[in-house]
């Protein structure tokens, strides 16, 4: 006893000079340094069902308390003897829910408990709450808990091997004391599924209804939601809510879907009895319920109806109705037509086509407006319509018939060979200084000769040899053009052209003569000879 009286006496002493204590050390490092353990005795203390406020701890003062007494759910509503840092831990021995209030109206604010979030906290049989005060506002504020399930208690949960379950038919509520549904949220995130992706495995779904016909979950790749279900449909929640969608942004007030990206869209195709388009993106309206409108990769087409499994009927289909310019192969803003194709290698409008290169219709090539047929057919111009036509004029493009064709005449066609450009000079012994040029075509193959008499009518022939294929395929090749001459001392100069043709050859003449005409005088009377001839097919 007198070592006890020692021991608070030097306790007091130590702690009136501002010392630190020490038990079990020499050197303590706090106000009381303790080196071995502390054992704190618990006491029971007995509470009620229901709402039990001001809890007495003032009587028995104790730091741990045994709750016994509830013969059901049972309430915390607040606890005396509050003063700044104490703290108390109380355990739930009974087989029924503990309920700690958030600032209980039922208990005077000094005795209060803040929860820490604003709402209740429920605890299971076997648990535990632990409690410290503070002076700064007068509360007991919750510092630890802990739950504990018992399956072999009458509680809240029953046991089913290692499934547990409830029969309670009332609503569940995380986060609030008043459920609105059979589970209710107020605040917080649900998290299905692992913290990692795990290829192949597809079981962290949301399921709905009966099996597994209607789910929600990440699925098919990391990150992926997935929702599966036989049919979906979107409708407003409410009778003045528009119920528009919106991807990628927010939903617009006007349209029912907005998209903010690409939109793709596949299908089986619509048949048209003599085959199925591309499956793509059926349009209609409701003014205009019995035609739609299908875009698929390659095609735009309207029909009637919107099954896609029944042969449709094409219907008219009109782009710009309410006017507008319309352009192909480009983004220009400088269009001036209604229909305009950029001045570029490859645009036309094809009528009709057998194939790959096989076409009719328009083209341009570097600034050309161009009729293209699919061989040598024939382009022809008249009047009447696409069942009844008058032929004014005709022209076949190419092969061994091209040309122009007139019915008027029979058919001539007249067909142009080329264009032949030439220059000699003669001398003693013929010509010399010989210049001939393929102007356009390739007619002339660039030998010459050249043929020579001296009489009363004397003249000079100048044979210029032109390609005997292409002549083979023309009745008759004639030459239209001006043969010129520059002689001295001449007194009538005669000059003609003329085609000469065999089986095997084919020459441009271009003859020159005049009276006393020496053509193979000396050099200084020379004569020179030059001019240009268009070559004509004729059949």
């Amino acid at each position: 006893m007198r070592g006890f009286f020692f021991f608070l006496g030097m306790l007091i002493l130590n702690s009136s000079f501002g010392q630190n204590v020490g038990i079990g050390t020499t050197s303590p490092k706090a106000k009381l340094d303790i080196n071995g353990d502390v054992i704190l005795r618990n006491v029971t203390i007995t509470l009620n069902d229901g709402p039990n406020e001001n809890i007495n701890t003032d009587t028995a003062k104790f730091s741990h308390f045994t709750i016994v007494g509830p013969a059901t759910v049972f309430e915390m509503g607040g606890i005396t003897g509050g003063i700044d840092g104490r703290m108390l831990t109380f355990y739930n021995t009974s087989a029924y829910l503990m309920v700690i209030k958030h600032l209980s109206a039922g208990s005077i604010p000094k005795n209060q408990i803040h929860t820490g979030t604003g709402i209740d906290l429920s605890l299971s049989s076997y648990s535990s709450i632990s409690f410290r005060y503070l002076s700064y506002d007068s509360l007991w504020h919750i510092v630890a808990t802990h739950n504990e399930w018992n399956p072999s208690t009458s509680g809240l949960w029953n046991a089913n091997g290692n499934d547990i379950y409830n029969t309670n038919p009332g609503r569940v509520g995380i986060a609030t004391n008043q459920p609105l549904e059979m589970l209710h949220i107020d605040s917080g995130s649900i998290k299905i599924g692992r913290n990692v992706w795990t290829t192949g495995v597809s079981n962290t779904f949301l399921k709905f209804g009966d099996n597994n016909f209607v789910t929600i979950g990440e699925d098919e790749a990391d990150d992926h939601l997935v929702i599966k279900a036989k049919n979906f449909v979107f409708k407003p929640s409410g009778s003045g809510y528009p119920g528009n969608v919106g991807i990628g942004t927010s939903p617009s007030s006007v349209y029912k879907l907005h998209v903010n990206g690409n939109i793709f869209a596949s299908g089986i195709g619509i048949n048209y009895g003599s085959g199925y388009s591309g499956g793509g993106l059926q349009i209609s309206a409701s003014d205009h319920p019995n035609q739609t409108v299908l875009l698929d990769g390659k095609s735009i087409q309207a029909f009637g109806g919107t099954t896609a499994l029944a042969v449709p009927t094409p219907k008219d289909f009109t782009l710009n109705p309410f006017g507008g310019k319309i352009q192909v192969g480009s983004i220009s803003s400088t269009a001036t037509t209604s229909i305009s194709f950029p001045n570029r290698l490859g645009n036309k409008i094809s009528f009709w086509s057998s194939g790959p290169n096989n076409d009719f219709g328009i083209g341009l090539n570097s600034g050309n407006l161009q009729l293209y047929t699919a061989g040598f057919d024939r382009i022809s111009f008249g009047n009447g319509n696409a069942n009844s036509f008058n032929e004014a004029v005709g022209i076949i493009s190419g092969g061994p018939t091209q040309g122009i064709y007139a019915p008027e005449t029979g058919n001539l066609n007249i067909v142009p060979l080329g264009i032949i450009q030439f220059s000699f000079r003669t001398n003693g012994t013929g010509v010399q200084d010989v210049v001939i040029t393929n102007v356009a075509g390739n007619m002339a193959t660039g030998g010459y000769s050249n043929i020579t008499t001296i009489s009363d009518d004397d003249f000079i022939s100048f044979l210029i040899n032109l390609d005997v294929l292409k002549c083979s395929n023309y009745s008759t090749v004639i030459a239209i053009g001006s043969p010129e001459f520059n002689g001295v001392n001449r007194f009538m100069i005669r000059a003609q052209s003329n085609i000469l043709r065999t089986a095997t050859e084919a020459a441009l003449e271009i003859r020159y003569g005049a009276d006393g005409f020496q053509p193979t005088g000396n050099t200084s009377g020379s004569f020179q000879g030059f001019g240009k001839f268009i070559l004509y097919g004729i059949k």
